[in-house]
């Protein structure tokens, strides 16, 4: 049987505006990014290409729809003693991330890795903790806010507001930036601060112009979002590969800010942060 552990401690790599913790997969060990917006485990085809695949497999990416990106099949997956057997995993290209950041990436850990644990990002510490069963050692900390969370097909998904518009935006550990769609209601941007534009490339190519901008309105429950820089950008593609509307995502703005504690059993997101309310 897996050895159980009640609490594993893993020291955070941080580069740029993303979170890589080291693991061992069939006996490789390296790199990899803590990617809650991807659903599963992905492996950077680089350095796995010998790896048998499964003929049938098709997926979509955030810009562009006919990539190749293979499924395979991962003997063993091993993070700081927590060990996972015979994972299906997904195999594409991850070079221009390697790239920007200068470092070898084997690969993304997504939600269905986590999903047996409470996890538990401390930024400000520089950790990941995984407990077993509901032991985090702050959930009742006065500091928490609790926000309920909707997981669907390993998608996490927070209730949002802006202006009165009600918004589903997806908690995504691997987006160096907070992202909102450009396709919603004129109120969200209404007043907001434009900061700059720039065009985004996306793994396989694909380019769109994005603007980066502080927003003015928008709020999770007494939560302010205001002051954390965010990408309006057309979101269509990646609602499609989701299979469901999305209307933006949070990202490492949202992790920076404090630390950032998931409960997948309970269905709940908890936030020990010092942030100002929100006024109105």
């Amino acid at each position: 049987a897996d050895r159980q552990i009640d609490t594993v401690r893993i020291p955070l790599i941080r580069s740029g505006n993303l979170f890589f913790i080291e693991a061992q997969i069939d006996g490789e060990f390296g790199n990899f990014l803590i990617d809650l917006g991807a659903p599963y485990l992905v492996l950077n085809s680089t350095y796995f290409r010998s790896s048998e695949v499964d003929p049938n497999y098709t997926s979509i990416t955030m810009s562009s729809e006919s990539t190749n990106v293979q499924r395979t099949q991962v003997k063993e997956l091993s993070v700081f003693g927590i060990l996972y057997k015979n994972v299906s995993a997904d195999l594409t290209d991850l070079g221009s991330i390697e790239n920007k950041r200068g470092i070898k990436i084997l690969g993304l850990l997504g939600v269905s890795l986590f999903k047996d644990y409470v996890f538990d990002l401390d930024v400000k510490k520089q950790q990941l903790l995984l407990y077993k069963g509901s032991k985090s050692s702050i959930a009742s900390s006065d500091q928490m806010f609790t926000i309920p969370l909707s997981i669907q097909n390993n998608v996490l998904l927070v209730k949002a507001n802006a202006k009165g518009v009600s918004l589903n935006l997806s908690i995504d550990s691997g987006a160096e930036r907070n992202i909102l769609a450009n396709t919603l209601p004129a109120a969200v941007y209404d007043g907001m601060n434009v900061l700059g534009n720039s065009i985004i490339t996306d793994g396989n190519g694909g380019r769109s112009e994005a603007l980066l901008s502080e927003l003015k309105n928008l709020s999770i429950g007494e939560l302010s979002l205001n002051k954390m820089k965010t990408l309006i950008i057309n979101l269509d593609l990646i609602s499609r590969a989701y299979g469901r509307k999305i209307d933006g995502m949070l990202g490492y703005p949202f992790f920076a800010s404090g630390r950032v504690v998931i409960d997948f059993k309970k269905k709940k997101l908890m936030l020990y942060q010092k942030l100002e309310k929100n006024n109105g």
